[in-house]
């Protein structure tokens, strides 16, 4: 059977400012908002195409919204 090939990330910098990461939405791949007071994901995360790790432990965020599904690459 044929392979799909996956999109290999290639930045392997972990952003821990949105403004940061959406500065370069374009290669993304790692956010860690741990232990920040953040109480919900900025709307802006699910502009990052790329994204492939997401850290948020260590803050105040009980729940995660359907919106992560837009992350789907």
């Amino acid at each position: 059977p044929a392979q799909v090939a996956q999109p290999t990330c290639t930045d392997k910098k972990v952003y821990k400012e949105i403004a940061d990461a959406v500065a370069h939405k374009e290669s993304v791949c790692i956010v860690d908002f741990g232990f920040s007071d953040i109480t919900e994901l900025p709307a802006e995360t699910y502009t990052l195409t790329h994204l492939r790790e997401l850290y948020f432990r260590g803050t105040l965020i009980q729940t995660v919204p359907a919106e992560i599904q837009k992350l789907t690459e």
